[in-house]
């Protein structure tokens, strides 16, 4: 999914934030990498509880920005800033 460019200039990397890339390390890239393939091995055994599931999928998902995002403004300062 590819997200249409925001129409605001991105204020707030003065302040030093910089977007975290989870992609970009080695255990997201092992977990997105065998997590498939173990869920399916596991659930031919049984199941894993849901909140470690659940756990799994939502760290696959953090800080990924085709996951959505939050843009923030302050108007009085007249800054902003996303954070997945």
């Amino acid at each position: 999914m590819k997200l249409a460019p925001s129409h605001r200039h991105r204020v707030g990397r003065h302040n030093g934030y910089a977007r975290r890339r989870p992609e970009d390390t080695v255990l997201y890239q092992t977990i997105a990498t065998h997590w498939p393939a173990f869920s399916e091995r596991i659930a031919e055994h049984g199941a894993l509880p849901s909140f470690v599931r659940d756990e799994f999928e939502a760290y696959l998902q953090c800080g990924r920005l085709e996951c959505g995002f939050l843009e923030l403004e302050c108007r009085q300062l007249a800054t902003a800033c996303s954070s997945p």
